[in-house]
């Protein structure tokens, strides 16, 4: 009787939805997709702090370290979302071996990350805050160098906080999913 419910409750999960997307391989897609935007946003973005970096004013010159510096974040961050295949096999392999014992850890794991966008969308808005004050402190004290790197983080923090928003609205999809099930 334990092995036909196992059976059944493997099975439930695809027959309920069948023909549907499943959410979890959606969830992995979305990473990826944000990953590979987030890379790419990180490469054009160090081209944008190359081309500041070569002008002759100081406010284009104290823009790009901002630019380039956070441009070294997106980029290492693009590639690691990107990989996420060998993730997503394990958690295929872990729901097909204990589907309940899955659903409930990954759960946690969602409301671990949850948590992580969270943390990370008030960094980024304290980011754009600081590049704001440097802005300000720069221009009133006429130190251009100081003002163009504020000018910098608040370009590059609202990029960030704009694509982690619509990650986490993503995540947070999944983790609906997961409530229901």
């Amino acid at each position: 009787m334990r092995t036909v419910i196992a059976i059944l409750l493997t099975l439930l999960p695809h027959i309920s939805r069948a023909g549907e997307p499943d959410p979890m391989h959606e969830f992995f897609v979305t990473e990826r997709e944000s990953g590979a935007l987030l890379l790419n946003t990180g490469l054009a973005a160090g081209v944008l702090g190359a081309a500041l970096r070569v002008q002759d004013s100081q406010i284009a010159q104290g823009a790009s370290y901002a630019v380039f510096a956070v441009a070294l974040v997106e980029i290492g961050a693009g590639i690691l979302l990107m990989n996420s295949h060998a993730r997503e096999r394990k958690s295929v392999a872990a729901r097909e071996r204990a589907p309940i014992a899955f659903a409930a850890s990954e759960r946690v794991r969602m409301k671990r990350i949850d948590l992580q966008y969270k943390l990370v969308e008030i960094f980024e808005g304290l980011v754009m805050a600081s590049g704001v004050t440097l802005a300000g402190v720069g221009g009133a004290s006429h130190r251009d160098m100081l003002a163009g790197a504020g000018l910098g983080l608040i370009l590059q923090g609202g990029v960030l906080l704009t694509l982690d928003l619509n990650a986490h609205r993503h995540a947070r999809r999944y983790q609906a999913t997961l409530a229901r099930d």
